[in-house]
């Protein structure tokens, strides 16, 4: 390429033919210009520390645009302008003059005020990507994950359905991670983000789209799932049954009593015979409530027109995760990169943990906003009353749909609002190219690779083609990127296991309900996350860290946090419930026999679910799984009765409320003191494990040359997500 520069003086008569080559800027890259004069050369070196003026100004030493290969562009002062309009701005390095400056300036084409250059700050854009990850790990991590058993129940899915769904997010994220990486190196990041995060509002936008698409929400029949839900014909057997012994027992003669006011144990014999008795004579009442009632179908539950809008929503909410993927993924590739390209390398961490810190607390704030909006009624927008449900019906009721279309609506909503923003930048911001050249590489040596998106344009020729291939291995070759990928994989599986599984632990282990044991694991891990990712980047900043710094950094807190683990053992006493821990008749496992269940013939006909753990007890009965598991019938409040399990677990009863099988489901739980013990040594067992990701992420960034970092950060989010 060659440039001929007029200078202004006329006394020179010196025409200056410069000739030079591009090479991508570091902090020790000169342009080397040689001008001649006659039949004498001189070179002179100048380095490009600041910005330049014009194309076509020799005085205040000339760094020109650079051009398509193979173009010969004649520069003269008066005509710099002009020369710039025709340059292709997607392949602009990061220096320009006065004019190229324009491309680095807030705003659209032309117009780019200066009103707008406020917002042109690596604080200001963290701001917006903290936004938008905070509204994506406000839908995608809690609003949807309290939506899932809303929507089966409304639109008949299936829960392995509502699980494919899920992972939708990350089959997305793993597959246009490696097109965004490697197509997108070179490009406008800014409009990038801009792009993935219109697509995402477009998927929270077709997340919400199955309510407007349905009809109104039709209610069937009100049912108790905690009950025994037993057949009308074997309840009438069962409660002449118990009616006939009942009688029996209450009758005991005065003679037959023992020493210790319990009936003998040859009247409880001759009771279950009078029990036989009683009920052959009352098997004509038996027959005549049989022939009462109606007469019992194989019901098909759900038509096929139903079931056909049931897999159409199913393919609407996997496609809206696939588009939520797509967003994702933008955002913790192409925004990490952005934001390294531009702030100091010591700053990076901190700046990262903000925006992971925001996704974090979306998540717990769309648990809460998500489970208040299901206390409000799915068509509210159709009812007008007070409670915007039909008369009568409580979100205490099966039946109860909330509304769980307006989170995925109202964050589609405020994902297109964080669109515009983000449009508004320019190709990077303009301290991006100051930052470039006094950055020191600290990049592995076997990842230096002689080609890279700059000399092989990404293309589907066989050519790009090859180059993939040979930069995917040059990356997984880099001993610091993969081992550090691997590390980061495993603090994501416990990461991920913790965050499905840790209320449930404490649930049981601490003997608390489901609403206690949510509120507990919120009010520790969600600040304790938000604590050491903000802390473990102020730390690398304040500290200045190079990436063998933060590496032993990350080995340090990466063993606390396993030591951290040993907080699982801490558990109280476990409640001996029947059915777990010891046999239905009073006897323990060890002593009985036979396996140690929680279905018996007191319960066999009820249909129970081990979904529904609510114990209920009394403190001479004990303690049973679910008042469906304890064969209760009648519900009053808390008070549960007509419960068969109660009486076939003793032998002799000598309490009113035993012979009518009656329980409580008050007091059941009894916790300990190690609770708030295990809470606390948990908040520090997350900050030792969180502490490391936002310096760990930079270490990815650094340890791979400039130019493939947005690859590497593709890779990365391939095999964490797969793994």
């Amino acid at each position: 390429m060659t440039i001929i520069f007029q200078p202004m003086d006329a006394s020179w008569g010196l025409s200056f033919i410069g000739h030079f080559s591009y090479l991508e800027p570091t902090n020790t890259d000169s342009l080397i210009i040689e001008a001649k004069v006659g039949r004498k050369t001189a070179s002179k070196s100048l380095r490009q520390t600041e910005p330049l003026e014009s194309p076509g100004d020799v005085s205040q030493g000339v760094a020109p645009c650079a051009t398509p290969e193979n173009v010969e562009l004649e520069t003269h002062h008066s005509q710099s302008t002009s020369s710039l309009d025709n340059l292709d701005l997607d392949g602009l390095p990061s220096y320009a003059g006065s004019n190229g400056d324009d491309i680095y300036r807030c705003g659209y084409r032309r117009w780019r005020p200066d009103c707008l250059q406020v917002l042109n700050r690596p604080g200001v854009l963290v701001t917006f990507l903290a936004s938008y990850s905070f509204v994506l790990g406000f839908l995608v991590n809690g609003v949807h994950n309290v939506n899932i058993s809303t929507i089966e129940r409304r639109f008949s899915l299936s829960s392995t359905r509502m699980g494919l769904v899920s992972s939708f997010f990350d089959i997305s994220g793993s597959t246009v991670a490696l097109i965004i990486g490697y197509f997108g190196s070179g490009k406008r990041k800014p409009r990038l983000l801009a792009i993935t995060t219109l697509i995402s509002a477009v998927g929270s936008l077709i997340m919400s789209s199955p309510h407007f698409l349905s009809e109104s929400y039709r209610l069937g029949s009100a049912t108790d799932q905690m009950l025994c839900k037993i057949d009308p014909i074997i309840r009438a057997e069962s409660s002449i049954e118990a009616s006939a012994l009942r009688m029996s027992v209450l009758s005991v003669p005065s003679n037959l009593i023992d020493s210790n006011s319990r009936p003998a144990a040859s009247y409880l014999l001759s009771a279950q015979t009078n029990k036989s008795q009683t009920y052959n004579s009352e098997n004509l009442e038996s027959q005549n409530i049989v022939d009462s009632l109606p007469c019992r179908h194989e019901s098909s539950g759900v038509d096929d027109s139903e079931k056909n809008f049931g897999f159409l929503v199913f393919c609407i909410l996997a496609l809206s995760q696939l588009l939520h993927g797509v967003g994702g993924t933008a955002l913790f590739t192409v925004g990490a990169s952005l934001l390294d390209d531009s702030v100091e390398a010591q700053r990076t961490p901190l700046f990262l943990s903000f925006v992971y810190g925001a996704n974090i607390i979306g998540s717990g704030i769309g648990y809460f906003v998500g489970g208040q909006l299901l206390r409000i009624y799915v068509d509210v927008d159709i009812f007008s009353g007070e409670e915007g449900a039909p008369p009568g019906l409580t979100d205490q009721d099966t039946r109860w749909v909330g509304a769980w279309w307006v989170g995925p609506f109202l964050a589609g909503v405020l994902q297109l609002l964080l669109c515009f923003p983000l449009s508004l930048y320019g190709f990077e911001l303009p301290q991006a190219r100051k930052v470039r050249l006094n950055r020191v590489s600290q990049a592995h040596s076997t990842s230096a690779s002689s080609s890279s998106p700059n000399t092989v344009r990404p293309s589907c020729s066989w050519a790009s083609l090859r180059h993939w291939v040979k930069l995917s291995l040059d990356i997984l070759r880099n001993p610091c990127f993969t081992f550090v990928t691997l590390g980061m994989t495993t603090e994501a599986m416990f990461v991920s296991g913790s965050a499905a599984f840790l209320p449930k632990i404490v649930e049981n282990q601490f003997n608390i309900n489901a609403s206690m044991a949510a509120f507990v694991t919120g009010l520790t891990v969600m600040p304790a996350a938000i604590f050491g990712l903000i802390l473990g980047g102020y730390i690398a900043k304040r500290f200045k860290f190079t990436i063998r710094h933060i590496l032993k950094f990350t080995i340090t807190f990466c063993t606390l946090g396993l030591i951290g683990c040993s907080v699982l053992w801490i558990r109280c006493d476990p409640t001996e419930i029947f059915g777990i821990h010891k046999a239905y008749r009073g006897n323990s496992s060890s002593h009985a026999g036979q396996p140690v269940t929680l279905a018996n013939s007191c319960n066999k006909q009820c249909n129970c679910e081990t979904n529904f753990y609510e114990p209920v007890c009394s403190p001479d009965a004990g303690i049973f799984f679910s008042p469906c598991f304890a064969g209760c019938t009648n519900k009053d409040g808390n008070q549960y009765s007509d419960c068969s399990c109660v009486s076939l677990n003793h032998t002799y009863v000598d309490d009113v409320s035993l012979l009518g099988g009656q329980l409580s489901s008050e007091n059941c739980r009894q916790s300990c003191k190690l609770l708030w013990v295990f809470a606390a040594l948990l908040f520090l067992s997350m900050c030792a494990t969180f502490m490391p990701i936002a310096p760990c992420d930079s270490v990815q960034l650094r340890c791979v040359p400039e130019e493939h970092k947005l690859y590497a950060q593709g890779i990365k989010t391939l095999v964490i997500r797969l793994l």
